[in-house]
Formats: structure tokens, C-alpha cells, sequence
């Protein structure tokens, strides 16, 4: 009686630690535009974390790599494989509707007229 309740126990704890385990942030799905490439599509989400209150999030959209601070938030960087910085962009982030009466999105809008749109799980 004692062990199937120990097993039962362990399966408990076990279970409340793998539920916990976070992943970090998902992309369901991003629209984009880029000169006059659009379309739609599945964004990676690279790295993201908070430190001393500044959170940062990196992206990839068709092969192009973009860091987003919260600290330099008029600003993106688009950066390489080891997180150089290869240029940076100007940009507004709003939170909104990218397609029309469709779910909100997290909204990069580059001066130059390029539009990321993210939407999460």
C-alpha cells in the first residue's frame, strides 16, 4: 500500500516540474514586408530574456536576423549568426491588427516602410 502511494508521490512531482518547464515565447505566425517581397509565414524566435529590467527579443524573418530591445525601443537591429550588429533600423512598436479583423499582433513598423508582424500562442 505504502509504495503505490510513494510511486503515485513521485509521479506527482514529476509531473509539476515537466509542466512548469517554459519554453519562452512562440510564434504562431508573422506577416512581413520587405520592399516589395510580402507574405506570411513562420517566424523563429531566437533568444529572448529580460535582464536588469531591459527585456530583448531576437527574430528571424526570411533569412534576416532582428534584436529588439525594450531599452532602444525606436530602434532594431538586424544582426549575423553571432549577434553582431549589421545595421541598424529605425522603427515604432505598437501592438495591433496587421490583417484585417484578424487577431492582434506585435507590430514592427521600419521607417523605410518594411512591416514585421508577430502574433503569439
Amino acid at each position: 500500500m505504502h509504495t503505490k502511494l510513494f510511486v503515485f508521490m513521485i509521479g506527482l512531482m514529476t509531473w509539476a516540474t515537466v509542466s512548469a518547464y517554459d519554453n519562452g515565447p512562440q510564434v504562431l505566425a508573422c506577416d512581413y514586408r520587405f520592399g516589395k517581397s510580402e507574405g506570411t509565414g513562420q517566424c523563429l524566435i531566437v533568444g529572448s530574456g529580460i535582464s536588469t529590467g531591459d527585456s530583448w527579443l531576437v527574430f528571424e524573418v526570411k533569412n534576416k536576423r532582428f534584436r529588439y530591445t525594450s531599452s532602444s525601443e525606436n530602434e532594431i537591429e538586424l544582426v549575423d549568426k553571432s549577434g553582431e550588429t549589421l545595421k541598424t533600423y529605425a522603427v515604432s512598436n505598437t501592438e495591433g491588427q496587421c490583417r484585417p479583423g484578424g487577431r492582434s499582433a506585435d507590430i514592427y513598423d521600419f521607417k523605410n516602410g518594411d512591416r514585421v508582424c508577430l502574433y503569439w500562442k
